[in-house]
């Protein structure tokens, strides 16, 4: 019988070839757009923590009530103040964020509850890690850098996180409820 003729072993071969390259294909298309998704997810994940955090910072720095801090100790930036804006205790409160090492944490306490800068770094939450945040004052018509340090109250606070920078200027005595 010669119309049931089969296939060739080559021709076989030359079929599972093609399914490899094109399942070897599909297979690279998804593993790179599994890749592009999880960039893309922790893009947004850090872009969601910049922002929150620049919304806090500016939300606590306008109600600031007095006592503001800036003091840097070889590698460590502190910024300190009262604030009328808590996150965790209802009233006036005392907070502190310290830099170190790339990483920003954040400590709140009631007010007054203590030197302005201590916190047990037991009860600090990590906000997370940032390339850079820095922090000027502006008070008595002058800037005053985190070297040089600051305490009082200012007129206007300038924080740099990582390419977000926003100047805010403090009214105090400025209760939010």
């Amino acid at each position: 019988m010669k119309g049931n003729r089969g296939f060739t072993l080559l021709e076989v071969l030359v079929v599972l070839l093609l399914l490899a390259l094109i399942f070897g294909a599909v297979i690279t298309v998804f593993r790179t757009a599994g890749r592009g998704a999880l960039t893309l997810q922790r893009d947004a994940e850090r872009l969601s923590r910049r922002t929150l955090l620049s919304y806090r910072l500016r939300y606590q720095l306008e109600g600031l009530l007095r006592s503001f801090r800036l003091e840097r100790r070889e590698d460590v930036l502190y910024m300190g103040f009262v604030t009328s804006v808590g996150e965790t205790y209802p009233g006036v409160v005392q907070v502190r964020y310290r830099y170190k090492g790339k990483e920003l944490f954040y400590c709140e306490k009631p007010y007054p509850y203590g030197e302005i800068l201590s916190c047990d770094e037991s009860r600090e939450i990590s906000l997370g890690t940032f390339e850079n945040f820095k922090v000027m004052v502006f008070h008595g018509g002058r800037w005053w850098s985190e070297e040089e340090g600051f305490f009082g109250t200012p007129e206007k606070v300038e924080v740099d996180l990582e390419d977000t920078r926003m100047i805010v200027p403090v009214r105090v005595g400025r209760v939010w409820k």
